[in-house]
């Protein structure tokens, strides 16, 4: 509830994980970046999001609405920071994979023409 920030990156260094839980999500830009900065994520399993985490590869999924797995999930990774490290480690290498600016600028104009 920070508002516009322009110093995301300073806010990720500090952070141990990230977590997004909603019920509708496009392919969430705040997930690139998190994984991008090596930080293990949560988030609800919801429209794009499986496409960029998968399930305790690049992050951990939970059920949209389903508030004690979504607590297990993140108190497990706080409690494990080997397997922390370990789907942050695979977060940032899927990123390196898969991230492309033009073709997310390329897309994100489609949607914008569109609508």
């Amino acid at each position: 509830f920070a508002g516009y920030r322009t110093d995301v990156p300073r806010w990720l260094l500090a952070s141990d994980l990230v977590v997004l839980s909603t019920h509708w999500e496009g392919m969430p830009l705040s997930l690139w970046e998190a994984m991008a900065h090596g930080l293990p994520v949560v988030a609800t399993a919801v429209d794009g999001i499986p496409e960029l985490v998968q399930h305790d590869s690049t992050g951990v999924l939970v059920g949209p609405g389903d508030d004690r797995a979504l607590a297990h999930a993140i108190a497990a990774l706080v409690a494990d920071p080997s397997r922390a490290r370990r789907l942050g480690d695979a977060g940032r290498a899927f990123v390196q994979r898969h991230w492309d600016e033009g073709e997310l600028a390329d897309t994100m104009l489609e949607v914008y023409a569109d609508a």
